[in-house]
């Protein structure tokens, strides 16, 4: 992740915020399990709510509630499932953020902490 795509996206967004980082980061990461160097045009995205993370993902992959590739499942969860070509992955954020530690400290946790620590990465199909 650079700081190039941050702000590229917080420009879109109106301003940068850890749900925002959070989106580019799972979008980063299934792109990287994927090993896409394109992002498909299957490409769909589960997500708990609206949010904005939403505009994370879709700055990254084009999937937006309008288009509908993303869609919601309100369980509370910080789980994002990304689906294309008959393969699912789930990235699953391991614990709550640390709200307490500021909105810059969560954003830099977010976007360039050890993925491995921060979130949980499965196939589901």
């Amino acid at each position: 992740m650079t700081e190039e795509i941050l702000k590229a996206a917080a420009k879109e967004h109106g301003h940068e915020c850890p749900g925002l980082a959070l989106g580019l980061r799972v979008s980063e990461i299934a792109s990287e399990v994927f090993g896409w160097e394109k992002i498909p045009e299957d490409l769909t995205v589960t997500a708990d709510r609206p949010a904005c993370y939403v505009d994370g993902i879709r700055f990254m992959t084009g999937c937006s509630p309008a288009n509908g590739r993303i869609s919601f499942r309100n369980d509370g969860r910080w789980a994002f499932v990304f689906s294309s070509s008959g393969r699912k992955i789930s990235v699953e954020l391991k614990s709550r953020p640390n709200f307490a530690a500021g909105r810059e400290a969560m954003m830099e946790s977010v976007l360039f902490g050890d993925r491995d620590e921060l979130f949980n990465i499965s196939d589901l199909v």
